[in-house]
C-alpha cells in the first residue's frame, strides 16, 4: 500500500497545503517580529497554540464522517446515509461556533489580561484570535471530509492558493507604519471565510455526482460505530492533547508566551513531514477493511513503525542544532535557552501526540476504538491532577511539560501494544 501510494501523483499534492503554511510562518514570524515587536506578536503567536482546541470542538465529527466517506467513494449502498451524517454533524458544529467564541473570548480576557496592560485594545484582540481559531472548526471538518472521499487535489491545490495569499498579504500590511495586530488577525479571518466557502462547493460537488450516479437504493446500517461510545473516546483523545495550553491561560507571561510559541511551532512543524502521507493513506486504511484485506495489520504496524523513526531522527535534529536553526530564522537577539527549555518537552509530546492520531486512524478503521478508553481515562485523571499541582505552585512550568510528555509518550507504546501486539497473542 506505502509503496503503491508513493507512485501516485496526487500523494505529492497533499504536500502543497502544509508546505504553504511552514513557509508562510517561517518567512512571516521573523518579519511579524520585527515588526510589530515580541509581545505584540505574541497575541498572533496565540492563534497556533490555540488552533488544537479546534478538533476538541469537533468532538470526533470529523473522524468519524471522514471514516463514512469511503462508502461515498465507492457508491455503495451506504452512500446516502453517509452524505445525510455530513449534513447532521455539520449543524452540530455550527451550534457549537458561537458558544465556544464566547467562552474562549472570556476565558483569554480574563486570564491574560493584566499580561497586557500596555494594550488599549486587548480584549477586543482576544475576540479577534477565538474568531480566527474556532472557525477554523468548519475549515477542519471540511478538510477530513476531502480526505475521506481522495479529493486531495482539490483540498490542498486551493488551500495553497489561499494561503500563500494570505501571508503574502499579512506580510505586506505588517509594514505599513499604522498597522496593528487586529488588522492582521482580521485578515486571518477574512481568507479563512473563503477557504470555507471553496471547501464546500467542492464537497457539494463530488455528493452531487455520486448521486446521479447512485442505483442501488439498498440501505443497510450506515456504521457498526456506537456514536455516543465514539464521540466520548475522540474526546478523550482530544482532550489529552490540550494540556499544554493550560499555560497560556494566566501561568506564561506575555514575552515567555512568545517563546512556548516559537517553541510549539517549531515542534509541530516537524509531522508535517510524514502527514500528508498519512492522510493520504487514511481512506486506503478504511478502504482495505471495507474490502476485508488480510494483509493490512502488517501494513500498518510498519507504517507506524516508520513514522516513528523519522519522526524521532528529525525531532534530535531539531534539538541538537536548535542554536544554529534560531540565529539563521530570527537572528541573535532570541532567548535560545529559554525557547530550549519549552522546546525539548514538546517534541516529546508532539512525537507521541501524532503517533497517538496515526494509531487511532486504525482502531477507527477496524470498529475497536473501545479498546482505547480504560487507557485514555487514566492518563486523563493523572493529568487532571498535574494540572491541578501547576495552578496550586507545586509544579514548575517545566516539570509540568515533562511529566505531561512522559505521560503521552508511555500512552503512545501502550495504544500499539494493545492494537499490534496483544490483539494477535
Amino acid at each position: 500500500m506505502i509503496k503503491k501510494a508513493l507512485k501516485q501523483g496526487q500523494l505529492y499534492v497533499n504536500y502543497l497545503g502544509p508546505l504553504s503554511a511552514l513557509l508562510g510562518n517561517l518567512i512571516a514570524t521573523p518579519i511579524l517580529i520585527s515588526n510589530l515587536g515580541l509581545k505584540e506578536w505574541s497575541l498572533f503567536g496565540l492563534i497556533n497554540i490555540l488552533l488544537p482546541l479546534v478538533y476538541l470542538l469537533l468532538f470526533g465529527s470529523g473522524e468519524f464522517v471522514k471514516r463514512l466517506m469511503i462508502n461515498i467513494f465507492l457508491g455503495n449502498e451506504k452512500t446516502r446515509e453517509s452524505i445525510h451524517m455530513f449534513y447532521k454533524y455539520e449543524k452540530k458544529n455550527f451550534i457549537r461556533l458561537i458558544p465556544a467564541i464566547i467562552i474562549l473570548s472570556l476565558a483569554l480576557i480574563f486570564f491574560n489580561s493584566n499580561s497586557y496592560e500596555s494594550f488599549k485594545s486587548i480584549k477586543f484582540s482576544f475576540i479577534l484570535i477565538s474568531i480566527a481559531v474556532l472557525i477554523k472548526i468548519f475549515e477542519f471538518y471540511y478538510a477530513e471530509i476531502l480526505n475521506g472521499l481522495k479529493e486531495h487535489y482539490n483540498l490542498h491545490f486551493y488551500a495553497f492558493i489561499i494561503t500563500a495569499c494570505k501571508w503574502a498579504t499579512i506580510i505586506y500590511l505588517s509594514f505599513l507604519s499604522e498597522i496593528n495586530v487586529n488588522v492582521l488577525l482580521l485578515t486571518v479571518i477574512i481568507f479563512s471565510f473563503f477557504l470555507l466557502i471553496i471547501q464546500r462547493i467542492c464537497i457539494l460537488k463530488v455528493f452531487s455526482k455520486k448521486k446521479n450516479q447512485l442505483t442501488n437504493k439498498n440501505k443497510k446500517n450506515i456504521s457498526e460505530f456506537n456514536e455516543n461510545n465514539f464521540g466520548i473516546i475522540i474526546l478523550l483523545i482530544l482532550l489529552l492533547q490540550q494540556f499544554d495550553k493550560v499555560l497560556v491561560f494566566g501561568i506564561l507571561d506575555s514575552l515567555s508566551l512568545s517563546y512556548f510559541a516559537i517553541a510549539f511551532m517549531m515542534s509541530t512543524a516537524i509531522p508535517h513531514i510524514v502527514s500528508p502521507i498519512v492522510l493520504y493513506l487514511t481512506p486506503e486504511i478504511y478502504e482495505t477493511v471495507e474490502l476485508e484485506a488480510k494483509d493490512r495489520k502488517k501494513k500498518n504496524s510498519i507504517l507506524i513503525i516508520a513514522q516513528f523513526i523519522i519522526l524521532l531522527i528529525c525531532m534530535i535534529i531539531l534539538n541538537l542544532y536548535l542554536g544554529q536553526i534560531l540565529e539563521v530564522w530570527l537572528g541573535k537577539n532570541i532567548n535560545n535557552v529559554e525557547i530550549s527549555s519549552f522546546l525539548i518537552p514538546l517534541s516529546i509530546n508532539t512525537l507521541s501526540i501524532y503517533l497517538i492520531n496515526s494509531l487511532k486512524i486504525f482502531f477507527v478503521a477496524e470498529n475497536k476504538i473501545i479498546l482505547m478508553k480504560k487507557p485514555l481515562m487514566i492518563v486523563f485523571y493523572i493529568l487532571i491532577l498535574l494540572t491541578v499541582l501547576i495552578y496550586l505552585g507545586f509544579l514548575t512550568i517545566q516539570l509540568y511539560l515533562y511529566c505531561y510528555s512522559f505521560l503521552m509518550f508511555c500512552l503512545m507504546f501502550h495504544l500499539y501494544f494493545k492494537f499490534f501486539i496483544k490483539r494477535s497473542v
